[in-house]
Parts: C-alpha cells; structure tokens; sequence
C-alpha cells in the first residue's frame, strides 16, 4: 500500500508538482476555504503549484495552481503529493 503525503506534511512551495484529491465533496469548506462545483472537475488531477500564502486569515496554507490558470484557491488539505 503506498502512503500518501499530505501538503501540511511536506511544506507546499512554488513549482512543486501536487495532486488535488478524488473524495473532495462540492459545496463543502475545507480549512475555510469554499470547494465549489467547478473546482470538483480537476479532483484527481495533477497540477503545479503557481502561488503559495501561508497562514492566510488563520487557515493554513492555500496555494494556486497551473491546472486552472490560478483562477480558483486551493487549501492545503485539498491536496496531496
């Protein structure tokens, strides 16, 4: 069984090549941050992380990624390596 890496585990950074996870539910907050209908397209996807802000509003680490231009905020815990 291979063991997933959490982002919060590894220290997200810029150029670092994620995947955004299969079981995140639509309409749904994960660490504050709203995980909308059209966001639910990319799960399961690989994408590189563009932006990274840590400790954003005392949520985490949200980050931004190539796979949809940097349009949508992604929380750490919606993603893993």
């Amino acid at each position: 069984m291979i063991k997933i890496q959490y982002l919060k585990d590894i220290n997200p950074c810029i150029g670092m090549e994620i995947r955004i996870k299969k079981d995140l539910k639509s309409f749904n907050f994960y660490g504050g941050i709203f995980f909308n209908k059209k966001m639910a397209y990319f799960c399961g996807k690989k994408a590189t992380i563009t932006i990274v802000n840590k400790n954003v509003y005392g949520c985490g680490t949200i980050c931004r990624l190539d796979i949809d231009s940097s349009a949508w905020t992604w929380h750490e815990s919606m993603l893993e390596r």
